[in-house]
């Protein structure tokens, strides 16, 4: 006759699957973290390569961080129509395909609730002071590029080979905000260290992945990337 679990058995079994568990799903969730945070470091190297085919077709200049009511991932974006570009933002409902379908420019880490909107994770750096990120004047910008005036004016950026420390020197980062939005100028700009980012969702609080000018990205305290934003 076979033999059947007592009860006693059977709650032993069903404790040590508890116990494992237990070690196990903290671990799973740092996992996912850990590739979230993959995903968005891809996300800039991506960044990367259109700011730096942007630059080849102009002039070797980067985008501004808007350019009137032109963002910068509009500026990047080819497949948009200027009467596109132009627009303030753009509507899950109503967007091209080339701004719904463009993964690369939304971090999963990224939990802001842009409501109707498209949601963007990513700021081009205007300088660490807010003097810089508003200038109309290439003199008075010591970050990549400007957002130009507080109502969507011209902004400003530098050449790719006007930087004498590309490596030291940011380019893009995260910027998690519920009004950072595709096609929207404003929050396009990385400001000084205590506004631009946000809240950290990565996994270590105040933490962000920042572009840098030579290619390369960074996991860093904002404080750190603060130092960092002046050309």
């Amino acid at each position: 006759m076979k033999q059947k679990f007592t009860l006693i058995e059977l709650l032993v079994v069903i404790a040590i699957i508890a116990i494992l568990a237990s070690f196990l799903l903290p671990v799973l969730g740092k996992a996912r973290k850990t590739a979230k945070q993959a995903v968005c470091t891809s996300n800039l190297k991506q960044q990367s390569y259109r700011l730096y085919i942007f630059s080849d077709d102009n002039d070797s200049y980067f985008p501004a961080a808007s350019l009137n009511k032109q963002s910068w991932d509009d500026q990047i974006n080819y497949d948009l129509t200027n009467a596109q570009k132009n627009s303030s933002n753009f509507n899950v409902a109503s967007a091209p395909a080339s701004v719904l379908g463009d993964s690369t420019m939304l971090c999963p880490s990224d939990k802001s609730d842009h409501g109707s909107k498209v949601g963007r994770s990513y700021s081009i750096n205007g300088g660490k002071n807010d003097g810089s990120y508003r200038a109309t004047n290439i003199d008075n910008l010591t970050g990549v590029g400007s957002s130009g005036t507080e109502h969507g004016g011209v902004g400003v950026s530098h050449q790719v080979n006007s930087f004498d420390a590309p490596s030291n020197t940011i380019l893009m980062g995260e910027r998690f905000h519920n009004s950072n939005r595709r096609g929207q100028f404003s929050y396009s700009v990385l400001r000084r260290a205590d506004v631009h980012a946000g809240e950290s969702m990565h996994k270590y609080t105040d933490y962000f992945q920042y572009l840098f000018v030579d290619g390369h990205t960074g996991y860093l305290h904002k404080e750190v990337a603060y130092t960092m934003q002046d050309k």
